[in-house]
């Protein structure tokens, strides 16, 4: 007796666009929706070990941080560069809707316990840390995989904005023409911009009276005491 063939079922369909997405309607644009997710995180899971063994030559762009001097690090309050980047393509690719449009902090609170594949609001203000993904890019000449990293992110972050109101995206035209300049080869590095306006007056050298012949200097007499006529009694430890 012949062994009836199992018949496979057909890949589930990955839309690419999340204008499509939004074509559908009900379970249908759900379920195409975490499908699209799910896609982008396995292909993050490819994607990000290797970009994270050559950000290793960049440890202040990817910890967010610098030395002032050989022993102070000043850090900033940020998640590392290659997750905040993850961040931005996973709200995007998750269709999360932004968070300029919650109206109730309690509503909010209450989306964000949940996991995130079962959130409806993104985990991040896209345009703020997409400025700061940015500008910590700046910075540094990354290597090409690097770049097209960056291009990812802030195409996905001016996707993910695309809903908003020109002003309400901070800084959209900004990120915009960087995007540009990046897809035409520029290189992430930029020379950061020069303090406007004209440098104030320098600060005059310290007079030295005449009589004193470059030896002045300040005594301390234990006999001269200061005026004790506002301290407290009764308070003994502001006592001369």
């Amino acid at each position: 007796m012949d062994q009836e063939k199992k018949k496979v079922g057909r890949p589930p369909k990955v839309y690419t666009r999340q204008e499509d997405i939004e074509k559908l309607k009900g379970t249908a644009r759900d379920y195409a929706q975490r499908n699209r997710g799910q896609a982008v995180d396995q292909e993050l899971e490819t994607l990000l070990p290797p970009l994270r063994e050559q950000i290793k030559a960049f440890p202040d762009l990817e910890n967010g941080a610098r030395m002032i001097d050989d022993y102070t690090m000043f850090g900033y309050c940020v998640d590392p560069w290659l997750e905040a980047g993850k961040i931005i393509i996973r709200n995007e690719a998750y269709g999360k809707t932004p968070r300029d449009f919650v109206d109730d902090e309690e509503e909010l609170a209450e989306d964000q316990s949940k996991v995130f594949e079962e959130t409806a609001y993104a985990d991040c203000f896209t345009d703020a840390l997409a400025n700061e993904f940015a500008s910590r890019a700046k910075k540094f000449h990354l290597t090409p995989e690097l770049v097209q990293f960056t291009i990812r992110v802030l195409q996905a972050a001016l996707d993910h904005g695309s809903k908003l109101p020109g002003a309400a995206f901070v800084g959209r035209d900004e990120i915009a023409a960087y995007l540009d300049e990046l897809r035409n080869d520029s290189g992430t590095f930029r020379e950061p911009p020069k303090p406007k306006g004209k440098p104030g007056p320098k600060p005059r050298p310290p007079h030295v009276p005449d009589h004193a012949e470059g030896k002045s200097y300040v005594t301390y007499s234990p006999e001269a005491k200061p005026d004790q006529s506002g301290v407290r009694d009764d308070l003994p430890f502001l006592r001369w």
